[in-house]
């Protein structure tokens, strides 16, 4: 049976990293992965992407008159999944920008529209899911039998999400395997307890600690997840309280040089972690992130605790969603009532609802509802909650009498149907992702709007200077696939004065120019990508869209170039020629840009260059 699960899972993972692979499409992967290319190429944990209230931060510090960008530390990301993707770009090559930008055919024009290194990125997660499946199906073999593991493993290995998950480029697969290991120690410490050996109980239980300290160094979210096994240990295991200091000692000490490396970069242990709580107080983290001056002040005190447990609720609401939809994972609160005879099963269930209780407070505080996120802790419990589901739901089918159907056939039946609904959405697209994969082929279908990597790798890279900034609204993937430095947008024209104007100055950097992309104002892109303030205009690709969201930065144009990311598919694309301001020919008007046809216009405007075909155009100052 282990065999049979084992080819599924190699099977899904390779069919979900090959042939209907879209790239990546979070930007905390694209931030890991640029810094890991860093970390990779001997730089440490320099970022280039860079977000305005850290810059005014580093300003503040009285020792720093100016900002070095060749040593910019990272203080928002946890480190270990980083240092794996670095190893593995390392190996591959990929850690090389220039040997590893997509070639370009024999027209000029990109080869392929994915790029190379995403799958390098994406092969890392897709490992470690495998390993935590792996740990998954061993670790419940132990607690219940090989049928319940089996089929909790399958349920995983057939969902959407969590293959989504395991190619995403997250760190949520290295945090699990980190999880379920540290499980197993807690199964081997019970079982020392139940033999009287307090040596092995203590030891077990420091292993289990130091696996929960990784997976906090895997992702900072999962800290909440610490807090909840050591309040569980420290009630469970004699005497009282004192496995709980072991294992804040065994958490400092792992972690000591990644908080003491935030507070020299920065000046806070915790890095930027406070302006994370801005959404659940009624601010906004993206807001504060693209501020020059967030602070506290601009939190909504009305009802903080009202909306912070309506955060939690959410949370919960939204829990089978976030499980993989796996539909046994919520019997695990059933569950909670029920009294298995075998202790560890016991142990392991008190200690998970334990977790998933102070989880629950993290995400409400910095996390989301989103199930693909880089904030969602749900996705742990996953394949545990399916566990206890599954073993419940035997047990329910055990008290059953039907005289013309066996328990093994009913048990095989029920698993069989719960895996099938698991699959629904995945048997639904696996044609056309079928399709798209053997069509395309090597050229790949990114996931555009709004992430279209062959206009950030080719053309841009070669029109822009590698010592100086971009500001856009998609930072990350600036940084991620054309190399560049680039700063988070702010949404204030004010804010951009005090960066350009204080900040900047004597950094040997300069602000090269603003790229928009579809983040900004394509009306088609969902929700969860889009800014609360997006656009609303029926004209995709419109200037006057541009200047609806940017507000007060309309005027940008006219001392900076402005590139613009068109967000449609289409093979024919018009280009967009600017309107001379009436007040000073020589300035355009952001907010006056009207379609022209291909029809040779633009030789009249030689300062409009095609970033690629039908990807983006940039227009530049006229006589710059």
């Amino acid at each position: 049976m282990r065999y049979v699960v084992l080819i599924l899972l190699a099977l899904m993972c390779t069919f979900k990293l090959f042939l209907s692979y879209k790239g990546l499409n979070q930007p905390e992967a694209m931030d890991q992965a640029q810094i890991a290319r860093s970390v990779a190429n001997g730089n440490g944990f320099v970022t280039k992407f860079y977000r305005p209230v850290e810059l005014q931060t580093l300003k503040n510090k009285s020792e720093i008159k100016a900002i070095d960008f060749n040593s910019y530390r990272d203080v928002n990301h946890a480190p270990l999944n980083i240092v794996s993707m670095a190893v593995a770009l390392k190996l591959t090559g990929n850690n090389d920008f220039v040997a590893a930008r997509i070639p370009m055919d024999e027209n000029g024009e990109p080869s392929q529209n994915l790029y190379d290194a995403d799958r390098t990125i994406s092969a890392v997660s897709c490992f470690y899911f495998f390993l935590a499946m792996v740990l998954a199906y061993l670790l419940i073999a132990r607690m219940f039998d090989e049928v319940v593991a089996a089929a909790s493993v399958c349920c995983m290995a057939v969902s959407e999400l969590a293959l989504d998950y395991a190619v995403s480029g997250l760190p949520q697969p290295l945090m699990m395997c980190c999880l379920l290991l540290g499980l197993h120690f807690l199964i081997n410490a019970k079982n020392s307890l139940e033999h009287d050996d307090s040596v092995g109980v203590t030891l077990h239980l420091g292993i289990s600690f130091v696996c929960l300290s990784l997976m906090c160094l895997s992702g900072w979210l999962s800290v909440w997840l610490f807090v909840g096994y050591l309040v569980f240990c420290a009630f469970y295991f004699r005497p009282y309280g004192m496995y709980g200091g072991v294992g804040i000692g065994i958490f400092a000490i792992c972690c000591a040089y990644s908080l003491w490396s935030n507070n020299q970069a920065c000046g806070s242990y915790l890095g930027n972690a406070f302006y994370g709580i801005f959404d659940c107080f009624g601010g906004s983290t993206e807001d504060a992130m693209r501020s020059v001056s967030a602070s506290v002040a601009s939190l909504d005190s009305s009802m903080l605790v009202i909306r912070f447990f309506g955060a939690v609720f959410s949370q919960v609401k939204s829990l089978y969603v976030n499980t993989c939809s796996i539909i046994v994972a919520p019997f695990f609160f059933l569950a909670l009532f029920f009294r298995y005879k075998r202790g560890r099963v016991q142990c392991v269930k008190w200690a998970v609802f334990s977790m998933w209780c102070f989880s629950c407070l993290g995400m409400a505080l910095y996390g989301t509802d989103m199930p693909l996120s880089s904030g969602q802790l749900a996705i742990l419990f996953a394949p545990l909650f399916a566990a206890f589901g599954f073993s419940l739901l035997f047990n329910f089918i055990a008290r059953l009498n039907t005289p013309y159907i066996t328990f093994g056939q009913l048990r095989g039946l029920s698993v069989l149907g719960v895996v099938l609904l698991c699959a629904g959405s995945q048997i639904a697209s696996f044609p056309n992702d079928l399709y798209r994969g053997v069509w395309l082929k090597e050229k790949g279908s990114p996931h555009y709007p709004p992430y279209y990597p062959p206009a950030l790798n080719c053309k841009l890279v070669d029109i822009t200077n590698p010592n100086d900034i971009l500001m856009t609204d998609m930072p990350w993937a600036v940084a991620w696939y054309a190399d560049r430095r680039a700063i988070w947008l702010p949404k204030e024209l004010e804010d951009y004065k005090k960066i350009n104007e204080e900040i900047i100055p004597g950094s040997a950097a300069v602000i090269q120019g603003i790229l928009m992309t579809p983040l900004s104002y394509d009306p088609i892109i969902p929700s969860s990508y889009a800014p609360t303030n997006r656009m609303k205009s029926g004209r995709p690709g419109g200037f006057t869209a541009v200047t609806e969201v940017s507000g007060a930065f309309a005027p940008l144009a006219l001392n900076l170039p402005l590139a613009i990311m068109d967000p449609r598919r289409s093979m024919f694309i018009n280009n967009f020629a600017p309107v001379p301001n009436s007040q000073n020919p020589d300035e355009f008007q952001l907010g006056e840009i009207v379609n022209i046809s291909n029809s040779g216009t633009n030789a009249q405007f030689d300062d409009i260059v095609t970033l690629n075909a039908g990807a983006a155009v940039l227009y530049r100052k006229r006589g710059q």
